[in-house]
């Protein structure tokens, strides 16, 4: 991959996760992930698949605001993308 392919690649990652978020739509992180990817939020907590720690996380939620950075390419197929919410 190009830098620029990286970057808009992570990009595409913070705008999905953003509108997901704001919307608690968390299926259309899905599309984001590989199907047996999993995500650990905490040290100590189980792994699980993106989508349902993300509907775990959005449940309580009343109303959600979420900024992102900008991407930092951190290798040839890498990115990483600084988050506040």
């Amino acid at each position: 991959m190009t830098e620029a392919e990286v970057v808009a690649a992570a990009r595409r990652w913070a705008e999905v996760w953003r509108t997901a978020w704001r919307t608690h739509d968390p299926g259309s992180l899905r599309s984001l992930y590989a199907e047996d990817a999993v995500f650990r939020s905490q040290p100590f907590r189980d792994p699980q698949e993106p989508a349902a720690y993300a509907a775990w996380a959005f449940q309580d939620e009343t109303e959600a605001r979420v900024w992102f950075a900008e991407p930092h390419v951190v290798g040839q197929d890498r990115a990483a993308v600084e988050y506040w919410a």
